[in-house]
């Protein structure tokens, strides 16, 4: 922290930030309790994730333009550096679970059985509308009741028109390996953010830092 903070905050201003300030707050600047780990391990990163939350802006001081200012520059700073190493990881990932795919490792998801009784209501509207056989409509309603199946749940990688969930993919050591390199590099630069918000007074809990800095190096992938 001390000496990323010498390095990039240090030409910064480090005056006190005033409650009393007679500032008001941007319009999408909301007060927000999110995971800072999980935020800066997204990336993308914007000054109204930081710029109210409770572990870095504890008594919800409202910051001045010129303080915005200052701060979306940090965070640009931030994604020039973390948005393409984030982006490469994910390519690093997409492959290795392809490579799954094709080596079969993998079965791709199917939707669940309909039930009984969407089949046999569906079936016998069809055999309404287009005067087909029970045998013919109910073939119909089961391909029109699969052509749209609900999303799977959790997370999931569409390959060839197919669906694999993520919680099917065995280890994967080239993505787990370029991972731990993604969040070394993003605690180096939420350093400097976090750095930014202690010296201003902001964020006055001597444990904080280290907390969101813990909780990055141990985020596992997803």
């Amino acid at each position: 922290m001390e000496r990323l903070q010498r390095s990039k905050v240090e030409s910064t201003s480090a005056q006190t930030a005033s409650p009393n300030s007679g500032c008001s707050w941007p319009p999408g600047f909301r007060r927000s309790a999110e995971s800072l780990p999980g935020l800066l391990l997204f990336g993308h990163l914007e000054s109204a994730d930081l710029a109210r939350h409770v572990l870095l802006n504890e008594r919800d001081v409202v910051l001045c333009p010129a303080d915005v200012r200052e701060l979306d520059a940090l965070v640009a700073d931030y994604n020039s550096a973390i948005n393409p190493v984030i982006s490469a990881c994910l390519n690093v990932r997409v492959a290795e679970k392809v490579a799954c795919i094709e080596a079969g490792v993998v079965k791709p998801w199917h939707p669940p059985s309909e039930p009984e009784s969407q089949v046999a209501a569906r079936a016998a509207a069809l055999m309404v509308e287009r005067d087909m056989s029970e045998a013919e409509a109910r073939a119909e309603a089961v391909k029109l009741l699969r052509s749209a199946p609900e999303a799977p749940p959790g997370n999931y990688l569409k390959h060839d028109g197919r669906i694999y969930l993520s919680s099917d993919f065995p280890a994967l050591p080239k993505t787990a390996a370029v991972y731990e390199n993604v969040k070394f590099l993003v605690g180096e630069y939420a350093a400097v953010l976090i750095a930014w918000f202690v010296q201003r007074g902001l964020c006055t809990d001597p444990a904080t830092p280290g907390r969101i800095l813990e909780g990055i190096s141990k985020k596992p992938a997803k």
